[in-house]
């Protein structure tokens, strides 16, 4: 049986295999036959502050793999690493949450700040029993990861950022959150604007198929979507990034560590910079086997 704090919404998890628990103490309820154990991703939900959260996780029952922890960018959802945890998951525990406000969990009362989102990602991995995690980030995301390895540092092994949007070490954001889709019009013209944004961003391959399946979650809630860049605007993530003890590797896609700001980073031998020219949103879709191979061999030997 699943544990208590790792709970079913039958009618969005559609029977799925939920487990709770790494390695070999997992717990499962039975996934119907016509699920397939090499290619599906469980789904589920934990209870926390904001109400529930909503999470993908593939469970590699038999890997002494450090886990995986995915934190996605504003207004995404945990589906953007959907491909990345069903081809990972045979090797080490992939989790990947739809952070608060976000895809399929919970709505908060009020606007979270990057403290509060780093919390409630830290109550996900307790709510799991997780051991120490690496951290995949994406967007805003970076922000909500380094904040999650100086709060709680006993979760954090290493952290890999991936900035993208052209994110800088101030306050500006190139997507304004006066930018984003959050009000919904009787005409469902907001539908239209959303769907024009989405498609502007990412990678040509990913737009024109993975991207079909995240718009939904893009304007799944339209009023509070501008949330998270708000509150990832005031962050100054490089400076935070330099008070962080765990291994760092930046990846520098083109679009986001040439600008203003990032020479202040300074790489060491516990924090690194390494190019990937070309990573844009949906990378991980796209260029699945590369982040694999990546997250693979960091911090151990050279990426």
């Amino acid at each position: 049986m699943s544990s208590p704090r790792f709970r079913r919404r039958d009618a969005l998890v559609g029977g799925l295999t939920v487990m709770a628990g790494f390695g070999a103490s997992a717990r499962t309820v039975a996934a119907p036959s016509s699920c397939s154990a090499m290619t599906s991703v469980s789904r589920g939900y934990v209870q926390g502050r904001y109400g529930q959260i909503h999470l993908r996780l593939g469970n590699a029952v038999d890997s002494n793999a450090t886990p995986l922890l995915c934190i996605h960018g504003f207004p995404d959802s945990g589906r953007i690493f959907e491909q990345l945890v069903r081809q990972l998951q045979s090797r080490r525990t992939v989790i990947a949450p739809d952070l608060p406000g976000c895809g399929n969990s919970d709505v908060p009362q009020s606007r979270p700040d990057i403290a509060d989102y780093a919390d409630a990602v830290a109550e996900v991995l307790e709510s799991l029993r997780a051991p120490t995690v690496d951290v995949l980030a994406l967007a805003e995301g970076t922000s909500i990861a380094i904040e999650l390895a100086q709060r709680h540092p006993h979760l954090v092994r290493t952290l890999v950022l991936v900035p993208l949007s052209g994110r800088r070490g101030d306050s500006e954001s190139p997507w304004p959150p006066e930018d984003y889709p959050r009000l919904a019009t009787p005409d469902g013209r907001y539908l239209t604007v959303a769907w024009r944004w989405h498609m502007s961003r990412g990678m040509q391959q990913w737009r024109e198929t993975a991207a079909r399946n995240q718009y939904p979650d893009v304007v799944r809630h339209p009023r509070n979507s501008w949330w998270g860049p708000a509150s990832a605007a005031g962050h100054d993530w490089l400076t935070a990034m330099g008070r962080v003890d765990q291994p760092v590797l930046l990846i520098e896609t083109g679009e986001d560590t040439s600008a203003p700001g990032t020479p202040n980073f300074q790489p060491t031998a516990d924090a690194r910079i390494v190019a990937r020219p070309g990573w844009q949103h949906g990378f991980p879709d796209v260029r699945t086997t590369e982040v694999i191979e990546l997250l693979t061999n960091w911090p151990e030997s050279d990426v």
